[in-house]
């Protein structure tokens, strides 16, 4: 061959281009193929961002929070507490003193345990917080009777003032109603009616009542509903006692039934307390004029 070597090495009729070099030199010859392969990338980029990228665009940063965090829109805690001394029946006669005893503040298991019921009224502080961004609007609160009954008797037990934070609405209910609402001092209701008010939640901001629960003629088993709006959507909450179960509410017994004894506290520090007759217990001067004594039931 013109007497001339050649350095270049033949050509292997089996050899087989590299696939990447393949693919696009194929894409080379197809411009519609290659778009599409960059369009199917940048789509991949996105959706492996999507936790970032995809997400926030469908929702702002405050609400996907919201939806991730753990609770409901309201927290709500219901603290039972007297603004003055006042009593519980203990429906199980005979309770030994030693039985009742507190592990702290909140513990109501022992009372629970006795089925023990706040006599004549129920305090309860309702605290509502805001967990949300985005303002909660509470519409109403209702009291919600699961059943009732003839008063109970048995033991009573004084408690006294449990104070607590001030709270800023007063508001109170007649278990006696067919319909029991909440009205303010001056009897209108308060959630309900043309001058309707409600309660609106900041994110952490909270807003305390102070609900008065009271009953002349029976005993009664209850919860607090508390209804509200909040992510565009209606909601309601039930809310309980500190030990999980409904207040339980009864009248002072009328004439012609009993309470078996009263147990007073001797040292609450010490969880200590004595059982003496109600009769002289309302002989001292100083409670005679208590409803307990001054509603006159039969005494022991």
């Amino acid at each position: 061959m013109n007497g001339r070597s050649s350095n270049r090495k033949p050509r292997d009729a089996h050899a087989v281009t590299p696939p990447a070099k393949g693919r696009l030199r194929a894409l080379a010859r197809k411009p519609a193929a290659w778009v599409g392969a960059i369009v199917l990338g940048a789509l991949a980029v996105q959706l492996t961002d999507a936790s970032s990228g995809v997400i926030e665009s469908w929702l702002p940063v405050a609400d996907l929070v919201d939806k991730l965090s753990s609770g409901g829109p309201v927290r709500a805690v219901a603290l039972e507490g007297a603004p003055g001394p006042s009593w519980w029946v203990l429906p199980r006669s005979g309770v030994d003193p030693a039985e009742i005893t507190f592990k702290g503040l909140g513990d109501y298991s022992t009372l629970n345990r006795l089925g023990a019921a706040d006599v004549s009224r129920t305090f309860s502080s309702l605290i509502l917080t805001g967990n949300r961004h985005r303002p909660v609007s509470v519409e109403n609160i209702l009291i919600s009777v699961k059943r009732c009954a003839a008063p109970l008797d048995g033991d009573l037990m004084e408690h006294g003032y449990q104070g607590g934070a001030e709270e800023k609405i007063y508001l109170s209910a007649d278990l006696d109603a067919r319909n029991p609402v909440l009205v303010d001092n001056s009897g209108k209701p308060y959630f309900t009616g043309p001058k309707a008010r409600r309660l609106v939640l900041a994110k952490d901001a909270s807003q305390s009542l102070l609900l008065n629960v009271t009953t002349t003629r029976r005993y009664c088993e209850w919860t607090i509903i508390v209804e509200y709006f909040a992510d565009g959507e209606p909601h309601r909450l039930e809310v309980m006692n500190r030990g999980g179960r409904p207040f339980r509410t009864s009248a002072v017994l009328p004439k012609g039934r009993a309470y078996t004894g009263t147990v007073l506290v001797t040292d609450p520090s010490l969880s200590a307390y004595m059982k003496t007759p109600l009769k002289r217990y309302c002989a001292d001067p100083l409670a005679a004029t208590s409803e307990i004594c001054s509603r006159r039931p039969q005494l022991k």
